[in-house]
């Protein structure tokens, strides 16, 4: 869990180096069912995670566009506006902050370190998935 929510945060981190400025994470899907792994993201990352109102985004996003396409709402921000419902807002715990910067930063040491080895990785990957095809 902690390893994706450093992935999220140098992805936070590039956005917020264009000048974009992420304030808060929503969370959707199944992971957005954990309140543990959410709390998580929020103390990596350092900044307040918002948890969906409703269980399946999936399905109210196609509720959304049929509301749209039957007229009952002028455009997808209408419908949003009127759909979806915020579910509970976690704020990141300060007593994590300093070990979760520890573990951040060493995590970032070792992807730069290893970030070559993922076209090679690749490569035997397309290898064996042709060997696969083959036989």
């Amino acid at each position: 869990m902690e390893a994706i929510a450093f992935m999220i945060r140098r992805d936070v981190e590039g956005i917020n180096r264009l000048g974009v400025g992420a304030k808060e994470l929503r969370v959707l899907g199944g992971g957005a069912k954990s309140r543990l792994w959410s709390q998580i993201k929020a103390d990596v990352c350092q900044m307040p995670v918002v948890m969906p109102g409703q269980g399946e985004a999936a399905v109210l996003g196609a509720a959304m566009l049929a509301a749209v396409g039957a007229g009952l709402h002028r455009d997808i921000p209408a419908a949003v506006a009127c759909m979806v419902r915020e579910g509970e807002r976690l704020e990141p715990d300060p007593e994590s902050q300093e070990a979760y910067a520890k573990a951040f930063a060493l995590y970032v040491s070792l992807y730069e370190r290893v970030k070559d080895l993922y076209s090679f990785s690749a490569a035997i990957d397309r290898m064996t998935l042709a060997t696969k095809e083959t036989s």
